[in-house]
């Protein structure tokens, strides 16, 4: 959305980084860290080159916890990473020798040089506006408005990995299902996934992968229960590399003669959630909503 490539380095080159990057498991803080480097206005550099005196900058936060310095790669605020922390990342995630040898490059040079100091004048004044919790507070407002007991969580730090969240929404679903009372789960986070190999890994995004890892959990105790809804999806309309914004369950999509015959295993280890959530009409497609606030999730018990 504000792309301006350091000298020596293309916009190709960061393209082929970023993808390189998420490919391989980084994180959003590791991920920008590398791309802040590699920008002329990222990592507080656009506040410098303003000669305005004064800025104010509205954020709307995509990352857990709203480091100011990670969101969108911080144009406005000070940097607190540098070219040698990028380094160690491609590092560690053995991406060296893959990284487009001018990004290599661009970044030796500067660890080897001292950082340069705040040159602008600009007092920069930040507020966000909208998070994860923003939107867990309103999901959980209308919620309630529509009779339900609620239980809500807007994670602010790292989740893990999205087996082990989906497997904490399934329970909270069996402890739930005997209620005699309306109620909620609203949660908020974004989890991460451990890919399958390649050659057999199929098509989905981390809210698919979340709703058919609690389907697979309940399954191994029955059947999903009749007064059960599952929802997961990414409040920018996006699921992984996907037309869906995530998935949706319940117990009259599980009772079609094409859902009695899958078998969710097969496609939760290939990580092909979309082509089975394509075959009992459970996919959750929104188009692009031009915001970001993480992913949000409601299980609902009752009528």
């Amino acid at each position: 959305m504000l792309p301006a490539p350091i000298d020596g380095v293309s916009l190709e080159d960061k393209q082929q980084i970023t993808r390189l990057l998420s490919e391989n498991g980084a994180n959003i803080a590791q991920l920008n860290t590398v791309r802040k480097q590699l920008s002329k206005v990222k990592g507080g550099r656009l506040r410098d080159a303003c000669n305005a005196g004064q800025m104010a900058t509205l954020v709307i936060s995509d990352v857990l916890g709203d480091p100011l310095d990670v969101i969108a790669s911080g144009p406005t605020v000070e940097n607190s990473t540098t070219a040698s922390d990028a380094l160690l990342i491609l590092q560690q995630l053995n991406l060296t020798t893959m990284t487009p040898t001018s990004i290599i490059s661009a970044l030796k040079q500067q660890a080897t040089e001292a950082s340069p100091l705040n040159t602008g004048n600009t007092a920069s004044q930040v507020h966000i506006i909208g998070n994860i919790q923003t939107a867990v507070a309103a999901a959980t407002a209308k919620a309630k408005s529509l009779g339900y007991e609620v239980e809500s969580i807007a994670h602010t730090s790292f989740e893990g990995e999205v087996n082990n969240v989906a497997r904490d929404h399934a329970n909270w679903i069996q402890e739930h299902i005997s209620s005699s009372n309306k109620r909620a789960l609203i949660t908020g986070g974004e989890p991460v996934v451990t890919l399958s190999d390649a050659n057999t890994r199929g098509k989905g995004g981390r809210n698919q992968q979340l709703v058919l890892a609690a389907l697979v959990e309940i399954l191994r105790d029955g059947t999903w229960p009749a007064k059960a809804v599952l929802i997961s999806g990414g409040t920018d309309g996006e699921d992984g590399p996907t037309d869906a914004a995530g998935a949706k369950l319940c117990t009259e999509q599980l009772q079609t003669p094409i859902s009695e015959s899958l078998e969710p295993e097969p496609y939760l280890r290939n990580n092909d959630a979309y082509h089975f959530f394509e075959q009992i009409d459970g996919l959750i497609k929104t188009g692009p909503t031009h915001t970001n606030v993480c992913d949000i999730r409601v299980a609902l018990i009752g009528e």
